[in-house]
Order: structure tokens, then C-alpha cells, then sequence
């Protein structure tokens, strides 16, 4: 049990003392790899830069006004498309509206004189029918 602590202890120094180098290591290459910029190059890395970012704008400013200029386009042609179909719908199964009678009609006044009577004289025939649906034959 001794023994594992023993090394339990160097592992945990070597990590450390790794850890420490590899981050002194990296603190002197980031360090060593810096380049001093003059105003003439920092003025060209920012206008290069924001030229960048001025065209990113403007496509994207592009590209969404012709997205509402063709969603706008797509409302008008169909809102034509549906008056000229209403246009042209078939009207022909439609009779058309009956002429207004004129006013120069005469209107009977009084009370009428004809009497009303049967129109056929005499006893009417009846018609009877089987179940079946045929005629008796008495009547054919």
C-alpha cells in the first residue's frame, strides 16, 4: 500500500512539472510570433476587413430584396390569374334573365266571367294496377 502511494506521488510531481514546461513552452512561442504592425498595415487589414463585411451586407441585403420582390410578384400574379379566371368562367349554362313585361298590357278589372266546369265530361276511367305492376286485364 506504501509502495502505491510512492508512486502515486511521482506520477502526480510528473504531471505537474509537464504541465508547468509545456506551459511555459507555449507562453514563449506565443510570445515570440508576434509581429509588430505598422499604422499603414493595421489601416489596410481594417479596410480590407470592412470592405469584407460591406459586401457581406450588401449580398445579404440583395438576396433578401429579392425574396420579397418575388413573394410580392408571386401575390400579383395569382390575384390576376384568379380575375381572369373568374373572367372567364363558362356562362353559357346560366338561361338568361326573362324580358320585363310592358306596362301596355291591359289588366283585367271585375270579377271574372267564365265558369269554371270539368274539363273532361262523364265519369272518369280508373286505371288499376296489379301488384306486380301489370295491368288487369279487363282494362287493356
Amino acid at each position: 500500500m506504501r509502495r502505491m502511494g510512492k508512486r502515486w506521488r511521482i506520477l502526480v510531481k510528473y504531471c505537474l512539472c509537464s504541465t508547468l514546461i509545456a506551459s511555459l513552452f507555449l507562453l514563449c512561442t506565443a510570445c515570440l510570433s508576434k509581429k509588430e504592425y505598422t499604422e499603414e498595415e493595421i489601416k489596410t487589414l481594417i479596410d480590407r476587413e470592412l470592405n469584407r463585411k460591406i459586401s457581406e451586407y450588401r449580398n445579404a441585403k440583395i438576396k433578401s430584396c429579392q425574396e420579397e420582390a418575388l413573394r410580392e410578384a408571386t401575390r400579383i400574379v395569382d390575384s390576376l390569374l384568379i380575375v381572369e379566371a373568374y373572367f372567364e368562367r363558362d356562362t353559357l349554362s346560366r338561361p338568361p334573365k326573362p324580358v320585363k313585361p310592358n306596362e301596355d298590357i291591359p289588366k283585367i278589372k271585375g270579377p271574372d266571367t267564365i265558369q269554371l266546369k270539368p274539363l273532361f265530361e262523364g265519369k272518369r276511367k280508373k286505371v288499376k294496377i296489379d301488384t306486380i305492376g301489370k295491368k288487369n286485364k279487363g282494362i287493356q
